[in-house]
């Protein structure tokens, strides 16, 4: 445990952030109030437009928007759990669970260090090594980031804007790229570390079966899904006449995909409420998309929350072997 907080505080004071030495559970709670702060300066920003606009809310809508959410992380976890259980040869899912769901917390805070951070720190408390942790991370990105293209790629023909130019020519090259991939998993790690050589980072080493890239996908397309959907039962519920699911759906889509392209940059705090507001702007005044948009954000922290503090409250697995 000594050992592990002290590599964390070393690469923490490389970047000029502190850590607090504090048990998981307090952890938890310095994570949870340090998002609600940037929340709430986010909100302050738009103060002005929350009071003025001609809001409705219909609460059966955000209900179902949470249960959606709910049902995304479910199936994020569920990937994060077998990626790890791939990796480690383990299959303790209260670990796995109970740091998947801190990380997720940390991981609204701008700078990426406390996402991955948490994780490289809870999993040392339980002798699993950086060098895995760090491995399974990236497996994670570059997985979202696949799963994401997929999705937005697949109502391609559903999206208003999209009739205005040849999407046939994208889907092919999507599904061609998918496919090889699937044909031969070893390339997506190799892209993987193309990608790290380039942005000069160490590569990662780590060997997937076809099975474990189609499942992995799978799951993660299912995430990004169910919060397409979610985002659509979040504006029902404040417009009368809400868009069409697929472009919400595609609105979704492409505004997570630009917080995850910006999510090592401190400035890309916002990006994506902006992004999504932006994008809404077809349908509603720009400034109540991006409220919409932050309230939505707000939401999915309460839930984020909520899950965090479930998984403190379970029972440890029998303790693993050194990694």
């Amino acid at each position: 445990m000594t050992t592990g907080l002290a590599w964390l505080k070393q690469r923490l004071n490389s970047l000029k952030v502190k850590l607090p030495s504090v048990k998981n559970s307090w952890w938890t709670f310095v994570i949870a109030f340090a998002v609600f702060i940037f929340l709430g300066l986010s909100l302050r920003k738009d103060w002005k437009t929350i009071l003025t606009y001609n809001w409705q809310i219909h609460w059966a809508d955000l209900v179902i928007m949470a249960v959606l959410h709910s049902l995304a992380l479910a199936t994020m976890y569920l990937a994060w759990h077998f990626t790890m259980r791939r990796l480690v040869n383990q299959d303790h899912w209260r670990h796995n669970f109970r740091i998947f769901s801190v990380s997720m917390l940390a991981r609204r805070i701008p700078v990426p260090i406390w996402y991955v951070g948490s994780r490289v720190y809870l999993y040392r408390e339980i002798q699993i090594s950086t060098s895995i942790v760090l491995t399974a991370t990236v497996l994670e990105i570059a997985l979202i980031a696949l799963s994401g293209v997929l999705c937005y790629v697949l109502l391609l023909p559903w999206y208003t804007y999209t009739q205005v130019f040849p999407w046939q020519v994208l889907a092919a090259i999507t599904g061609i790229i998918t496919l090889v991939l699937l044909i031969r998993p070893a390339l997506f790690i190799e892209g993987i570390n193309l990608v790290l050589r380039w942005l000069k980072k160490p590569p990662i080493t780590a060997e997937i079966t076809r099975r474990d890239l189609l499942l992995w996908t799978l799951l993660y397309l299912a995430t990004w899904f169910l919060d397409g959907l979610g985002l659509y039962y979040a504006v029902a519920a404040f417009l009368a006449i809400p868009p069409p699911l697929p472009s919400v759906v595609g609105i979704s889509t492409i505004s997570a995909l630009v917080a995850l392209a910006t999510m090592a940059l401190p400035g890309g705090f916002g990006l994506k409420e902006i992004t999504m507001g932006a994008l809404l702007g077809s349908w509603i005044p720009v400034t109540a998309g991006i409220v919409i948009s932050i309230i939505y954000r707000l939401l999915q922290t309460i839930i984020e929350t909520l899950w965090a503090f479930v998984g403190q409250k379970m029972p440890e697995d029998p303790p693993q072997t050194t990694q």
